[in-house]
C-alpha cells in the first residue's frame, strides 16, 4: 500500500511537473528529503527515484527555460557556484577517492539544487507550497518519532524512525536540528499562510506539528537538539508581543519535560557540562583539534571523508587517562570543521560567507515595512538560519540538504515582488 501510494505521489510531481518546473522541484525536495525508497518494502525500495526525478527537473528547466524566473540579486547564487567549484577541485586531489567521490556525487548536486530552485519560484503562492512541501517531508518524520517519544519516551540512540539507513532524516540528531529549524516556520504559519484558510482546526493542526517537533527533538535525547529548542524558546519570548503567556507557556512546557523526561534524558542533557569527561562529547574535542592541525598541513582539506585520516591518531589529542578511543576513525561531527577539514580553510571561508551572505539578507527582508508577509517570513528564516548554525556546531550536516532548501527560500524570497507590484 505503501509503494502505491509513493508511486502515485511520484507520478503526480512527474506529469505536472514537465510543465510546471516549481512542481518538479518540489518533487525533488520530496524524495531527497524522505527518500521512500529507502523506507518502502515493496517494488518502490531501492529504486533510483531521486535519479528520476532529477531527470524530470532538467527536463522541465530545459523545456520551459521562457517561464523561468530571472534573478535580481545574484550575490548568493555566485558564492554557491564558487562553492561547487571549490568542493569538486578539493574532490581531485582527495585522500580517499573512492569514498570522496561517492559523497561528491550527493554534496554538489544538493548546492545546486540551491542554485536552481529560485528560478522556478515566481510568487508567494510558489514559494509557500515549497516551504509546505519541506514542512511536509518533515513531518512525515517527526509525526511518527514525536508519537513514539509521547508512548515510550525516546532513548539515546535509539531508532525514532522505522526503516532507512540511518541517514539523513532518519538518523536522530540530524532529525532533532532539523524539527528545531521548523518550529519557526510552523509557527509563521499558524497567521501568515497564504494557501490555508486559518480555522480553528487549522491551527490546532499546526499546534500539533509543533507538539510532534518538540517531542522529536526530546525523544533524541540529542544535545544539539537541546541548543535548538533554547534558541527557538528565546526567540519566542523576545519577538512576542505577549510576553507573559509565552513565558506562561514556556514554564509550563519545562514542568512537563521535568516530570515526564525519564532520568537517562537528564543525564545525557547534564554532559553538556562535563564534555571532557564524556567520551561522545569528547570525541568531538579531540577530533575538532585534530581536524585545525591537519588543514593547517593540507591547503585543499582532505577532500570528502578526509576524516578517515584520524583512525589511530584521537588518543594523541586529549590527556584523560579514563577515555581510551579504539584505531577506527572519527567522524568531524560539526558543520564547521567538516567543511575545514574537507576542504581547507578556503573551503570553510566560502562556506561562512555563504551563512553571513544570507543572514545580510535576511536582515534587509526583514526591515521591509511595505510588505508585512514577506518581513514575517524573513524573520522566521533568520530564526531557522540561526539554530542551523548553533545545532549545526555539533552535527556533521554540512552538505545535507537543510541549508541549501533554506537558502533557496532566501534567494527565492528575496526575488520576490511586493504584494501591489504582483497585483
Amino acid at each position: 500500500m505503501t509503494d502505491l501510494i509513493v508511486a502515485f505521489i511520484l507520478l503526480v510531481f512527474i506529469f505536472v511537473g514537465f510543465s510546471r518546473p516549481n512542481i518538479a522541484i518540489m518533487g525533488y525536495v520530496w524524495i531527497d528529503l524522505v527518500k521512500p525508497q529507502k523506507l518502502a518494502y515493496g517494488f518502490i525500495a531501492g529504486k533510483p527515484l531521486s535519479m528520476i526525478i532529477a531527470v524530470v527537473c532538467i527536463l522541465s528547466l530545459i523545456f520551459n527555460y521562457q517561464k523561468l524566473n530571472k534573478l535580481e540579486n545574484k550575490k548568493i547564487t555566485t558564492l554557491f557556484f564558487l562553492f561547487a567549484i571549490w568542493i569538486t577541485i578539493t574532490t581531485t586531489t582527495s585522500l580517499f577517492p573512492d569514498y570522496a567521490w561517492v559523497k561528491w556525487d550527493w554534496a554538489f548536486k544538493t548546492v545546486l539544487v540551491a542554485v536552481l530552485i529560485p528560478f522556478t519560484i515566481k510568487t508567494r503562492e510558489d514559494l509557500e507550497a515549497l516551504i509546505w512541501v519541506f514542512l511536509a517531508s518533515v513531518a512525515f518524520f517527526t509525526i511518527s518519532a514525536g508519537v513514539k517519544t509521547a508512548l515510550s519516551g525516546g532513548g539515546y540512540g535509539a531508532r525514532l524512525i522505522s526503516g532507512g539507513d540511518n541517514s539523513g532524516l532518519s538518523e536522530s540528531s540530524t532529525l532533532a536540528l532539523v524539527a528545531a529549524i521548523c518550529l519557526p516556520l510552523l509557527v509563521n504559519f499558524i497567521n501568515n499562510s497564504l494557501l490555508m484558510d486559518k480555522t480553528k482546526l487549522y491551527k490546532l493542526f499546526m499546534l500539533a506539528l509543533i507538539c510532534t517537533a518538540v517531542f522529536t527533538v526530546i525523544g533524541s535525547y540529542a544535545r544539539t537538539g537541546l541548543i535548538g529548542l533554547f534558541i527557538f524558546s528565546y526567540f519566542m519570548f523576545i519577538k512576542s508581543n505577549r510576553k507573559v503567556a509565552v513565558l506562561f507557556s514556556l514554564m509550563v512546557a519545562v514542568l512537563l519535560i521535568y516530570n515526564f523526561a525519564p532520568d537517562t534524558w537528564f543525564d545525557r542533557m547534564g554532559t553538556v557540562e562535563t564534555a571532557s569527561e564524556d567520551s561522545s562529547a569528547l570525541g568531538r574535542l579531540v577530533v575538532w583539534k585534530w581536524t585545525i592541525e591537519f588543514a593547517t598541513t593540507h591547503f585543499f582539506g582532505g577532500g570528502f571523508h578526509a576524516y578517515i585520516a584520524n583512525a589511530g591518531l584521537l588518543n594523541l589529542y586529549h590527556d584523560n587517562p579514563k577515555v581510551i578511543f579504539d584505531h577506527t576513525a572519527k567522524a568531524f561531527h560539526s558543520i564547521y570543521f567538516e567543511v575545514l577539514g574537507e576542504h581547507g580553510f578556503v573551503g570553510l571561508t566560502l562556506y561562512l560567507t555563504i551563512l553571513l551572505a544570507l543572514y545580510i539578507q535576511l536582515r534587509k527582508l526583514a526591515k521591509d515595512k511595505t510588505d508585512k508577509w514577506k518581513a514575517e517570513l524573513a524573520k522566521s528564516l533568520t530564526q531557522a538560519l540561526y539554530i542551523f548554525c548553533a545545532c549545526g556546531a555539533f552535527v556533521g550536516v554540512a552538505f545535507q540538504p537543510i541549508l541549501y532548501i533554506l537558502a533557496a527560500f532566501v534567494i527565492s524570497l528575496s526575488n520576490l515582488k511586493t504584494t501591489n507590484e504582483q497585483c
